[in-house]
């Protein structure tokens, strides 16, 4: 029985107690009533508390759902496992940008490779670029190239992440110049065949709904290095190479191209390879978030007839 209901029973006993020729005990109904008000007075601040608590709650629910509202832009990569990720290692520089992700080498000062989704509906972005490049800070100082490295070297910043895939988000844009998206690739490579190749991909992502690219540089161990810079050496890759997977229901399908960095004529008929190929080449293994069968069936077939 709660002590509120204890002081009631005695209360409602008290007129027939007088009655019967007992007088009231005062102290005893002075107390009765100091607990009367105790409790009532606590009762009120349980329910005030309860109130502060349901408007925090409230107000920690509206923050939760202001949180979850989506970016107006593709969110950075590599905060979930995105579809278009290689496998990578343990330590491996992982840098997420808004709309691609890259690996970053330490020692060649250039990407081990660049990864991004392009819809249909970003293929159609038209924001104006600045034609700026930027240092990236989410690299070490040391380590953290600029544009000045490339003057006078007789390379290009060749983007790996290609600035019209990016051109349906200012900070898409933004993030695409930053030089860690950059290799050292020729001049005439970087305005024909990877450029020709870049539009194919765009063209590709329209009528698939979407791609998964992968790029990024390829150095043969029985070459000189060769490298440029003024306060940083940056490694001149030997060729790129490149790995586009469709995912379309029932369409699946997956190409490969190397080009060589030079100023040779190369076409993609002439470049194309399967995505094993490049693997067994690279020691990367692309698009491992497929299943299994699929990604080994789209993997080892190449056929440019494929993508119309």
């Amino acid at each position: 029985m709660s002590t509120l209901t204890r002081v009631l029973a005695f209360l409602s006993v008290l007129p027939a107690l007088t009655a019967c020729g007992m007088k009231e005990p005062e102290p005893a109904g002075a107390e009765a009533a100091t607990q009367v008000q105790s409790f009532v007075s606590a009762e009120r601040q349980n329910k005030s508390a309860d109130r502060t608590d349901k408007s925090a709650d409230r107000t920690n629910k509206s923050a939760d759902r202001k949180h979850a509202q989506p970016a107006p832009e593709k969110s950075p990569a590599g905060q979930a496992r995105l579809m278009e990720l290689p496998e990578t290692a343990e330590g491996e520089a992982i840098v997420s940008h808004t709309g691609y992700t890259l690996s970053f080498n330490t020692t060649t000062l250039c990407p081990n490779w660049v990864a991004w989704e392009l819809t249909a509906s970003e293929t159609r972005g038209h924001l104006e670029r600045s034609r700026d490049f930027f240092p990236d800070d989410h690299i070490p100082a040391r380590q953290r190239v600029t544009t000045n490295d490339y003057t006078g070297s007789g390379y290009t910043r060749g983007h790996m992440c290609p600035a019209a895939d990016m051109e349906w988000g200012a900070q898409a844009l933004h993030d695409c110049f930053l030089m860690s998206n950059m290799c050292p690739q020729s001049a005439d490579l970087n305005r024909y065949g990877w450029e020709k190749l870049e539009k194919a991909c765009r063209r590709w992502a329209r009528k698939e709904g979407k791609v998964l690219i992968v790029c990024g540089p390829i150095y043969y161990k029985e070459r000189k290095a060769r490298t440029i810079g003024r306060q940083h050496k940056v490694r001149v890759p030997d060729a790129f190479f490149k790995c586009v997977c469709s995912t379309r229901k029932g369409h699946e399908k997956a190409i490969g191209f190397i080009y060589a960095n030079n100023d040779s004529y190369q076409t993609m008929a002439k470049s194309i390879r399967t995505v094993d190929d490049i693997e067994r080449l690279t020691g990367y293994n692309f698009f491992v978030n497929l299943p299994d069968p699929l990604e080994e069936r789209i993997e080892r077939r190449a056929r440019l007839d494929d993508w119309p």
